[in-house]
């Protein structure tokens, strides 16, 4: 290969990588908007100040947060091995079950208190704006976060005995 088309080869590899990671960048950043809580909200569409407010409210309640959203995980992990289980036992199921939803709504509770801090430093104006996000993303009563169907108007999925 003579000098030039090395040159070219090289520089065309590195515009390659250059352009690769440029739109993973952007990929990322769009999905994390779209998956990410509160503070996606506040990036899109609140003053700097108020952002900065609620990112030190939602970091600072992140923290305390941690541990329960630990047990959420272990509670799931119980739910799925008592359905995977050799043996499929009704009664340890529904009591996974149980702890599972009580611990989601826990959980849901708390994030209700972090989005009730939150309201009250807010300007009117900013707090409709953080409503309708937190409407179309449906981030304080997706059954994700709460662990309730039923406080999102749906039917619940709780274990109920048959009469």
């Amino acid at each position: 290969m003579t000098r030039r088309v090395k040159l070219i080869f090289t520089f065309s590899i590195l515009l390659n990588v250059l352009l690769v990671g440029a739109l993973g960048g952007l990929v990322l950043n769009r999905v994390s908007d779209r998956l990410g809580g509160t503070g996606a909200v506040a990036r899109e569409h609140l003053a700097p100040e108020s952002r900065q407010k609620i990112m030190g409210i939602v970091q600072r309640n992140r923290v305390g947060m941690r541990p329960a959203m630990q047990r959420v995980k272990e509670s799931r992990d119980r739910v799925f091995e008592a359905l995977a289980a050799e043996t499929f036992d009704p009664e340890a199921y529904e009591a996974a079950i149980e702890e599972l939803a009580d611990l989601q709504s826990h959980v849901f509770l708390e994030r209700a208190k972090v989005t009730k801090e939150i309201a009250v430093g807010l300007p009117p104006g900013e707090r409709r704006k953080m409503a309708e996000a937190i409407r179309r993303r449906d981030m304080l009563f997706s059954t994700r976060s709460s662990g309730r169907m039923e406080d999102a108007g749906r039917p619940s999925w709780r274990f109920q005995p048959e009469p």
